[in-house]
């Protein structure tokens, strides 16, 4: 568990949490939040690893940084397992000159609690006892681009920030408000109640989820989006509609509650906005980590029904040049419509 500062303009809190979308929600009643007061946010994460926080619903301000240092892990070194038998010729066997024979075959599988390739390696016992050869160092080998470069940037840890800089401080007082963009529709509002008929009359929660990706289509462009939902007697969220070039990756995978952008959606009722969150390792879930896709921008609105109750998380990622806050607004609006059909049927 990490430790992170959230500062607001008049003061700042330290509290423990796996990620810093977390850190959020749980910083909120310390700041004097009901956890309901900030829940449209747009999220700017800096290089630095400096989150920027802004609700221009409520025109509040956040920080968030991480201030605690990862304990190092010791390395353990690999061993390679060579059989006695083929160190000397037996009867009909192999030459004493053949090369030894390797077994990869493990004992026992690596610990599911270890925290790098280093444990990994440690916790994986090779089959046969035999005398045990050290490897030598391996080459250092360059960082690996496309789909394995989301994993390996989920495994690094970032650097704590040594504190605030000035620019930082002073968004608390006077954060930008968006960039100007092309604006929504005229009758965005209509077109968005007459596509809700389509959601409201589906045939299941699956096609109403279909039908509520499709009507977002033809407005907010993406390059992947879908809908997670659960349902009362369910423990994680699971996908009912997807779309996007790692679809039929993630369409069985289910995302455990309180996991990612998805769980922290579902379980704060925040609609969220990230303008690129690529640039920090430390929002990938473990959907990302399966598909080998990789998140940039991002828009999720969690699926809340009139009387309140959330039924899921609504996403969508990767625009082709950056959301909008019209974006999220158009969104919340369709994942509304759909949370009333889902409240009685998932």
């Amino acid at each position: 568990m990490a430790v992170w500062e959230v500062r607001d303009r008049n003061a700042g809190v330290e509290v423990d949490a796996p990620n810093w979308m977390m850190a959020i929600g749980s910083a909120m009643a310390e700041l004097g939040s009901d956890g309901m007061d900030m829940a449209c946010l747009i999220c700017d994460v800096q290089s630095d690893g400096v989150v920027r926080v802004y609700d221009p619903r409520q025109d509040k301000a956040l920080l968030v940084r991480r201030v605690d240092m990862p304990e190092p892990v010791p390395a353990a070194p690999a061993t390679l397992s060579i059989a006695p038998e083929t160190m000397a010729q037996a009867p009909g066997g192999e030459s004493p000159d053949a090369p030894p024979h390797v077994s990869a075959a493990p004992a026992s599988a690596p610990s599911s609690e270890a925290t790098s390739i280093e444990d990994a390696v440690a916790a994986t016992a090779l089959s046969e006892p035999h005398e045990a050869v050290p490897l030598a160092t391996p080459p250092a080998f360059d960082m690996p681009t496309g789909p394995s470069a989301a994993l390996v940037g989920a495994l690094a840890t970032p650097e704590p920030i040594a504190a605030f800089k000035d620019d930082d401080l002073a968004f608390i007082e006077a954060p930008p408000k968006p960039a100007a963009v092309e604006g929504p529709p005229e009758d965005l509002a209509e077109q968005l109640f007459d596509g809700g008929m389509d959601i409201a009359s589906a045939d299941s929660p699956e096609d109403a989820a279909a039908a509520a990706l499709a009507l977002l289509g033809r407005f907010v462009p993406a390059e992947s989006a879908c809908v997670l939902g659960a349902g009362i007697n369910d423990t994680a969220l699971r996908f009912l509609a997807v779309t996007g070039p790692a679809a039929d990756q993630v369409r069985h995978i289910t995302v455990p509650f309180h996991t990612g952008i998805a769980g922290f959606c579902h379980d704060t009722g925040a609609d969220l906005m990230i303008t690129d969150a690529s640039v920090d390792p430390r929002h990938h879930s473990e959907v990302d980590e399966s598909s080998g896709y990789r998140t940039r921008g991002v828009v999720a609105v969690a699926l809340r029904d009139q009387d309140g109750d959330i039924h899921g998380c609504l996403e969508l990622l990767n625009p082709p040049q950056a959301f909008a806050p019209w974006h999220l607004d158009a969104a919340t609006s369709v994942a509304k419509a759909l949370a009333t059909y889902l409240g009685p049927r998932i």
